[in-house]
């Protein structure tokens, strides 16, 4: 039997399973996404309820039976992100960020950088004035750990002039938050930097 003991692990997505279950998708740092079942949650109160819900961060103890699915069998929440919650638009952007995840990541394809990566962007997520930037940096950079950034942007299918082009390679490469600050989107620049995500991402898949 496989177990996994201790995960540091987000919540992606929880999927209503039975009467009284949910299915998780987890992205961990030991093992990348994985896929959890938890069953009878509302005996275990809602703290179990939090724990499972997306946007929850915690230490998962797994462990694998006959099936593909993991079986939680312990866990213990270190952050459920309030903060987030309590915003409408931070909490847009988070989920832009645990949509990005979902899309991009292979089971059981461990990727600590990119799991480190996703926390620094939670935590300032929290206090950062405009959440969008924030999203929109993390699917820039989420390309880019994936060898999927465009190098110019004559490879991008929106026609996009120099000032735009100059933000999204920051978006992507920039090492401070003070820099993204510094940054208006533009609808143009949002458009173009979904569409990339998207078109790249399908492609990568």
């Amino acid at each position: 039997m496989l177990l996994y003991k201790g995960m540091d692990a987000i919540v992606l997505k929880a999927t209503k399973y039975e009467d009284d279950g949910r299915i998780l998708k987890i992205f961990t740092k030991e093992a990348g996404l994985v896929s959890v079942i938890v069953k009878k949650i509302s005996k275990k109160g809602t703290y179990w309820q939090t724990l499972t819900s997306p946007l929850a961060r915690g230490e998962f103890h797994l462990k694998q039976g006959n099936s593909a699915l993991y079986t939680l069998s312990d866990a213990s929440l270190t952050d459920p992100y309030l903060e987030i919650r309590e915003n409408l638009d931070k909490l847009e952007a988070a989920c832009t960020i645990l949509r990005a995840l979902l899309l991009s990541q292979h089971p059981e394809k461990a990727s600590p950088a990119l799991f480190h990566l996703t926390l620094v962007y939670l935590k300032k997520l929290k206090t950062f004035s405009t959440p969008a930037l924030i999203a929109l940096s993390f699917q820039m950079k989420l390309l880019n750990f994936e060898g999927l950034f465009p190098e110019s942007k004559e490879e991008l299918q929106e026609t996009i002039g120099a000032d735009e082009w100059v933000q999204l390679q920051c978006l992507c490469h920039t090492k401070t938050f003070d820099l993204l600050e510094s940054i208006s989107p533009s609808t143009l620049l949002k458009k173009t930097a979904e569409s990339l995500f998207q078109s790249r991402i399908r492609e990568y898949n």
